[in-house]
C-alpha cells in the first residue's frame, strides 16, 4: 500500500511491538469511522532512516472482497493524507507516500491481444507496401518493354519483313516508305517535263501521283549535285 514516515518518535526500541499495536489499532478505527472498506492493517519493517525519521511499510486488507477499487483507494489515501487521522503522540508528526496499487497495475498493463496488435498492424502495413512495390516494378518493366519495343520498330522499319513470303516489293510501312525506281517513274510518267514543278539546288522537282491516287512531290537528284 506504501510507507508511513514519523518525524520525531520519542522511543528507540524498534523491537518494542507494543508501540506499533496502538498504532494499529489507531488506523483500523480512523478507517472505519470514514466507511473505508478495510478489514485489517499491518505494518512491517520498521527503521530509522538517513534523516532519523521511523519509516515503516503499511499493508492494508479489504473487507469482504478480493481487491480494493478506485474509489477505495482513493478514500484510504485521503485519510492518510489528511488530519483526520491522528497516530499516538509518541510517534509524532507523519506523512504518508503510497505505492501504486497492484490491482491498477495489472488494469493498465496491456493484454496480449493489445501487445500484438501493434505488431500485426506493422506486418499489414509491411506487407501491403511490399505488394504495391512489386505492382510498381511489373508495371515499369511492362513500360520499358513497350518503349523499347517502339524504338526497335522506329529504327528497324524491315526487321519484321520475311522476303521468302513476299511478292518482292517493298513492305508497306507506318512512317516513311521506301519506294522502288520503277514505282517512281510510273507515277511521274517517266519524269516527265509536263510534271515538273521546280528546281532546287540538287536536281528537279516533279508532281507525281502514288498507286492510291495520293498526290506527291518527288525530286531526282541531279549527277555531280
Amino acid at each position: 500500500m506504501g510507507t508511513l514516515y514519523f518525524r520525531a518518535p520519542s522511543f528507540s526500541d524498534l523491537g518494542n511491538y507494543s508501540n506499533y499495536q496502538v498504532l494499529e489499532e489507531r488506523l483500523l478505527e480512523s478507517f472505519q469511522l470514514h466507511d473505508a472498506p478495510v478489514d485489517s492493517v499491518a505494518l512491517l519493517d520498521a527503521v530509522i532512516d538517513s534523516d532519523n525519521y521511523l519509516q515503516m511499510g503499511l499493508q492494508v486488507f479489504p473487507d469482504g472482497k478480493a481487491r480494493f477499487n478506485q474509489s477505495d483507494i482513493f478514500r484510504i489515501g485521503f485519510i492518510l493524507s489528511n488530519p483526520t487521522f491522528e497516530p499516538p503522540k509518541y510517534l509524532g508528526p507523519f506523512f504518508f507516500i503510497g505505492l501504486v496499487y497492484n490491482a491498477f497495475q495489472e488494469a493498465l498493463l496491456p493484454t496480449s491481444k493489445s501487445k500484438n496488435f501493434p505488431v500485426i498492424i506493422g506486418a499489414s502495413i509491411g506487407g501491403f507496401t511490399l505488394a504495391l512495390l512489386i505492382i510498381a516494378l511489373i508495371v515499369y518493366a511492362i513500360r520499358q518493354k513497350r518503349k523499347a519495343e517502339r524504338v526497335v520498330e522506329r529504327s528497324q522499319p524491315f526487321a519484321s519483313w520475311d522476303m521468302s513470303k513476299g511478292s518482292g516489293d517493298a513492305p508497306q510501312v507506318k512512317g516513311p516508305r521506301w519506294f522502288s525506281f520503277d514505282e517512281i517513274k510510273r507515277s511521274t510518267n517517266n519524269f516527265s517535263e509536263a510534271n515538273s514543278i521546280g528546281t532546287g539546288g540538287y536536281g528537279k522537282v516533279y508532281r507525281g501521283m502514288l498507286v492510291t491516287g495520293q498526290l506527291v512531290a518527288i525530286k531526282r537528284a541531279q549527277q555531280g549535285s
